[in-house]
């Protein structure tokens, strides 16, 4: 669950992903795989999905302890491969 606390000193990445029509959903499935890497990694906190209504929009809202352990996950062979399509 996110945290939510001024004082808190953990690292909050929000990603809004803009999608083409009709690929809200393969985002979405990407994104989870993504999820799935991260909840194993030490110093993962949260991640939460929310898709727009309108369907060309996709958020990530991740938290982690601190920000050596986010570079640790972003630089994980895996991580890269299964984000590289999300950069288009």
């Amino acid at each position: 669950m996110a945290t939510l606390d001024l004082e808190n000193q953990l690292v909050t990445v929000i990603i809004l992903f803009k999608v083409k029509d009709g690929r809200q959903a393969a985002v979405i499935e990407k994104v989870k795989d993504l999820f799935k890497i991260a909840k194993k990694q030490p110093g993962f906190v949260s991640a939460n999905l929310h898709r727009s209504l309108d369907g060309l929009k996709v958020a990530n809202y991740a938290q982690w302890e601190n920000e050596t352990v986010l570079e640790a996950f972003r630089n994980l062979p895996q991580t890269q491969a299964l984000a590289a399509p999300l950069q288009d």
